[in-house]
């Protein structure tokens, strides 16, 4: 996709574009943290609401939500060119929820170990989710992913 047909869906202009974004990497990157971003708050009011939550991933509900609602898009983007981009950024992101999560620090090669794996997991879960169209639901999927991750924990 061109940077010119995203303005023409956007109905913005070519200034417009470039005054908030570099080129389509950047807003690529800029969609990924606003995910992030909505992920974080998302963690932070489930905390809020039921403290007792922290420990169980409670981030990846609503990333699962919004993967099954936007199916056709995240399914394009796995399997383009940028593919690897997109999951690299997603994985990120999701690793840094998961470190403040199960309060595990990056600099501890045991506790980056469990984080990567686990992320990977997801990564993996998710790209079967959407290619096989897996007749689970986010929950389901979700409760799985609690299961299989956190129960040693």
């Amino acid at each position: 996709m061109s940077v010119q047909q995203i303005l023409d869906r956007a109905g913005i202009a070519r200034s417009t574009f470039y005054a908030h974004y570099r080129d389509k990497d950047s807003l690529l990157k800029g969609s990924i943290d606003n995910l992030a971003g909505h992920l974080q708050r998302s963690w932070a009011e489930a905390l809020e609401a039921n403290p007792s939550e922290r420990g169980e991933l409670a981030f990846v509900l609503p990333f699962l939500h919004h993967v099954a609602g936007s199916r056709d898009v995240y399914r394009a983007l796995y399997h383009s060119d940028i593919g690897p981009f997109v999951e690299r950024n997603i994985g990120r992101s999701l690793a840094a929820l998961m470190r403040s999560d199960l309060q595990l620090e990056a600099s501890n090669p045991l506790h980056e170990a469990r984080v990567q794996a686990i992320v990977g997991a997801l990564s993996a879960l998710v790209a079967w989710w959407m290619d096989a169209e897996a007749k689970l639901t986010a929950d389901e999927l979700y409760r799985q992913i609690v299961r299989m991750a956190v129960a040693t924990h």
